[in-house]
């Protein structure tokens, strides 16, 4: 995110910032000016064990299980993925190895789809215990919203750690993202930076707060990943 303003946080929101150096892996150029992709994607990874993976439709990566449902409607569900029952599944070696195609540029560009200028319509259930990561991000002007909302599951502890790599984000909730639509030259939500982790809880007196990763201008290869608790 090439301009990020100073932050405005949603009185709703609960959240605990909390800095890891060990977070703090981007892609570095070598002397030849390439990047040391295998070591960026383990890090990419790091989080997952040894559970099988696979893609949801947008192309991310979930170890765990998601419920897909309208944002502003949850009786409307658009599918159930989970990646230990699924016949589709992958290894974790095999997802970093396909990233690392990506990065290599092995896969072509065109096959990577840029978030949307457009704020989500539906939100993704996470179970406690799955993890996520996004697809790659292209380089686009302006605003650009993930996909989709993230929410814990009901009966959850509702935390969300969410990291970005390459560059950075912000986190916010539908009324945020909304804003920030709005008024661009404002700033809705929290700082999400590269090098650190965001640990936000997501409980509330009514429910389960979704949110959503939205960024400015990204530089081409960025991504994201959420862990569900």
């Amino acid at each position: 995110m090439k301009l990020i303003h100073g932050m405005l946080v949603s009185t709703m929101m609960l959240c605990v910032f909390l800095p890891q150096n060990i977070y703090a892996y981007t892609l570095r150029e070598n002397e030849e000016n390439n990047y040391e992709t295998e070591e960026f994607v383990d890090e990419l990874f790091s989080s997952f064990d040894d559970r099988p993976v696979i893609h949801l439709p947008d192309g991310d990566y979930l170890q765990g299980e998601c419920t897909i449902v309208d944002a502003y409607d949850e009786s409307i569900v658009y599918g159930v993925y989970n990646s230990e029952t699924s016949l589709n599944s992958f290894s974790v070696e095999e997802a970093k190895m396909e990233v690392i195609g990506i990065e290599n540029g092995d896969f072509p560009v065109e096959s990577i789809e840029p978030r949307g200028a457009d704020v989500p319509s539906q939100t993704k259930i996470m179970t406690p215990g799955s993890h996520y990561t996004s697809n790659k991000y292209t380089s686009k002007n302006g605003w650009r919203f993930s996909g989709y909302l993230f929410r814990c599951a009901n009966g959850s502890a509702g935390y969300q750690t969410w990291r970005t790599f390459v560059d950075g984000g912000r986190i916010g909730a539908l009324g945020d993202a909304i804003n920030q639509k709005n008024n661009p030259n404002a700033s809705y939500g929290h700082t999400l930076n590269v090098g650190t982790s965001f640990r936000l809880g997501t409980v509330y007196s009514w429910g389960y707060g979704s949110f959503c990763y939205y960024t400015y201008a990204p530089i081409s290869g960025t991504y994201y990943t959420i862990d569900f608790e």
